[in-house]
């Protein structure tokens, strides 16, 4: 799970969350490969707009990565203005091209959790 705390998307930001996830797919290739992909939940409720730029990064970053490396993902928005909403269906399309995953916009981040059994053990849904 990823959770942005700035009202504003940046390059600087879009490469710290792919750095992260760099790190993650290198760390944890085995349980990756064993898993078919990552999938993340995307709590990005703060976030309301971005810079094309960040947009950039963010696709240049899918690009470079091998193909299956994202099952899937679902991007929690709640203020997002409508060009943030248009740029995640974007993601989306690249998600689905280039790495055959399905990218779901959604506004109640509980829900996705509870869905994908994304609660840490012991917490309560």
């Amino acid at each position: 799970m990823s959770h942005i705390t700035v009202s504003h998307g940046t390059k600087e930001a879009a490469h710290a969350y792919h750095d992260y996830e760099s790190s993650i797919l290198r760390l944890y290739a085995d349980e990756v490969a064993r898993a078919g992909g990552l999938f993340v939940i995307h709590d990005w409720r703060a976030m309301v707009t971005y810079d094309a730029e960040a947009r950039r990064v963010w696709q240049e970053r899918m690009k470079s990565r091998k193909k299956g490396y994202l099952r899937g993902s679902v991007v929690c928005v709640a203020r997002a203005a409508p060009l943030l909403k248009m740029a995640v269906q974007a993601a989306n399309l690249w998600a689905s091209i280039l790495h055959g995953a399905k990218v779901e916009l959604i506004t109640d981040v509980r829900a996705a959790l509870l869905e994908h059994g994304a609660f840490p053990a012991g917490a309560r849904p």
